[in-house]
């Protein structure tokens, strides 16, 4: 089987980019597995390498990477995290939109005032109709111009002055910490290393993890939920709670005791979302 690389077109049968020096990753099947992800060539990077000036990787988001026996994601910051953070989506908010019954046949979302949005920001995200007419929708987001919305695919129940509708726009792959007021948010991950605003890296979300940050004292074996007091932070699960009611996404490893608080402690992550 051949992979083509994403950036230079070349390719061979093991996926190997020829035309690079060695030790430079274009893809995920490249990556030794003797090198650590913690390698600043794989995390927190500024932004794609588009001209291939620097040996740092860059990969579509949502690529998944397993080593180990543990799994790991390529996401997007959208503030600053630190090493052992728990993270959520990054929703970037719900606004009124309106679209023109013949506008591309549904392909097309117009907010009823322009956002001035910056173009293709929200290339490879998704736009779900969350109130009004043709709730219940989502689609993948094309691309955008400063106040339009390109779907991939048309609407089939096309949003109308009318009927106002609400939509929200969001990706899987842009994550912020838990918000640090509720156990309900869907934890889609540990930060394994820091991550500055904006920029790009892998997050574990299943398999032993050497540290999730923890608001205090810790029980062996104590099932983990997002802290309801700290942002980014995770709680011990109270007896009886279930994956449900606390949203639990880890386990404290055995035979560790860690008494302070904030402090990371190792875990292994077994209900993130991906």
């Amino acid at each position: 089987m051949t992979v083509q690389h994403r950036r230079t077109g070349r390719y061979d049968s093991r996926g190997v980019d020829p035309t690079q020096p060695s030790g430079f990753q274009t893809g995920p099947g490249d990556l030794p597995l003797s090198e650590p992800l913690r390698d600043s060539r794989y995390q927190n990077i500024a932004a794609p390498d588009t001209d291939n000036a620097n040996p740092t990787l860059f990969l579509p988001l949502g690529t998944v990477l397993e080593r180990g026996g543990n799994r790991y994601v390529y996401i997007q910051a959208s503030e600053a995290i630190a090493e052992g953070q728990v993270v959520t989506f990054d929703q970037s908010g719900a606004t009124s939109v309106d679209v023109v019954a013949s506008d591309d046949g549904g392909y097309t979302v117009t907010p009823q005032t322009s956002p001035s949005w910056t173009p293709d920001a929200y290339k490879g995200y998704f736009m779900t109709v969350d109130d009004g007419i043709g709730e219940g929708q989502t689609r993948r987001i094309g691309g955008n111009s400063a106040d339009s919305l390109f779907l991939e695919d048309p609407l089939t129940t096309a949003l109308t002055v009318a009927g106002v509708s609400d939509i929200t726009i969001w990706t899987p792959y842009r994550v912020q910490l838990t918000d640090g007021a509720t156990l309900v948010e869907p934890v889609v991950g540990v930060a394994i290393t820091a991550l500055t605003d904006e920029y790009y890296g892998f997050i574990q979300c299943e398999g032993l993890c050497e540290g999730v940050i923890c608001d205090a004292a810790m029980t062996q074996n104590g099932f983990l939920s997002p802290s309801s007091a700290n942002a980014g932070q995770a709680l011990e699960a109270a007896a009886g709670e279930t994956l449900d009611d606390a949203n639990i996404f880890a386990q404290a490893a055995p035979g560790i005791t860690i008494t302070g608080t904030s402090l990371m402690r190792p875990a292994r992550l077994f209900n993130c979302f991906y």
